[in-house]
């Protein structure tokens, strides 16, 4: 009973080997499938074991699920296979190169073209945003601007009003000395 549920099983397994070898199934969505496929088979014998074994388990159970599964795929197995790469795979060669490949390219060239536009659309905000920021622009920051540049201005003019009368006080202490020149 498990021989021939190891052949069924491995009948079971025929569509994802067939795909793998007409289609290009990328490997993690046929690691999600075979691991899919091996939690099925694992319910699958734990259920045949107990109705059939009574619900018990034995090693030869495994043993003879392997053997029924290896009998499929060395006769009937190779058969579908071989079948599948003569008839079907030059059909879906030619669907995928004729319809998935430019299905591909066109979504390819409207993702660039969306992340173009995108980038555009970010950078016209930072221009934007630059441009609200800028203080020669901005209209509500124009009063306080011109206060604090009249503040600055004064505190300005205080200290050279200051050095001045402290570089004046300084002159006037010292003699004036001046040179005579000859003249030829």
């Amino acid at each position: 009973m498990f021989t021939i549920l190891g052949a069924a099983l491995a009948a079971l397994y025929e569509p994802l080997r067939v795909a793998r070898v007409i289609l290009r199934v990328p490997a993690g969505v046929s690691g999600v499938a075979d691991f899919l496929y091996l939690c099925l088979c694992g319910l699958i014998a734990f259920a045949y074991s107990l109705e059939f074994g009574v619900g018990y388990f034995r090693y030869y159970y495994a043993v003879a699920l392997v053997f029924g599964a290896a009998v499929y795929f060395l006769t009937l197995g190779r058969l579908a296979v071989g079948a599948a790469k003569k008839i079907a795979k030059p059909l879906a060669d030619a669907i995928y190169y004729k319809v998935v490949v430019p299905i591909g390219k066109l979504i390819v060239h409207i993702v660039k073209k969306a992340a173009s536009k995108m980038s555009d659309f970010r950078q016209n905000a930072e221009n934007q945003r630059l441009l609200l920021q800028s203080k020669a622009v901005m209209v509500y920051n124009n009063r306080r601007e011109v206060r604090m540049q009249k503040r600055k201005e004064s505190k300005s003019n205080e200290k050279i009003i200051a050095s001045n009368s402290a570089a004046d006080s300084k002159t006037a202490q010292r003699p004036i000395i001046r040179a005579r020149v000859k003249r030829v």
